[in-house]
């Protein structure tokens, strides 16, 4: 639900998901001085570009082309992995900070495979390809903007996030 800033009330219905995961740190909620973004610990991204891995991220090398291929689409980026190891985190803060990539990072650990088929979902709602690499060999150097999916907004807070929209780029 959104607030109308003219006075009707409108509806329309949308393709909604909510994961009960939240972002892998506090820190994407900041600013380049390290001040909170706003009175609430969540970050919002209007119409970013997802990318969902099955795998674990673990070396800076992986993320920086994605970054790069990104940062020339001048878009945001939410990234759900099972496990976005500190190297790469701070990459993504980084960039965050600097206003170079605005983005954020879910971890979504595998247990009994649950956590699979939410990824199988997430991927399948926003229109991205799943990175796995136990099954189809894609890596992350190879990507392209193809193989990202899209929404309409994402919001992350520590426990929740709500992808409202998904699509195909």
């Amino acid at each position: 639900m959104t607030e109308s800033n003219n006075g009707f009330t409108r509806f329309a219905l949308v393709n909604d998901f909510v994961l009960e995961r939240g972002f892998v740190s506090d820190l994407f909620t900041e600013d380049e001085e390290g001040k909170q973004n706003g009175p609430e610990k969540m970050v919002e991204l209007d119409h970013p570009l997802v990318l969902v891995v099955a795998d674990r991220i673990t070396e800076v090398s992986e993320i920086v082309p994605v970054m790069e291929l990104v940062k020339e689409s001048k878009r945001p980026l939410i990234i759900f992995c099972e496990d976005m190891q500190d190297g790469p985190l701070s990459t993504m803060v980084y960039n965050n900070r600097k206003d170079i990539v605005e983005s954020v990072a879910v971890n979504v650990p595998f247990l009994a495979g649950v956590e699979k088929e939410n990824l199988k979902d997430i991927a399948t709602m926003t229109g991205a390809t799943l990175i796995d690499n136990e099954r189809f060999g894609l890596m992350l150097d190879k990507l392209e903007l193809k193989h990202l999916g899209s929404a309409n907004n994402v919001r992350v807070d520590a426990e929740f996030t709500h992808i409202v929209g998904g699509a195909h780029n």
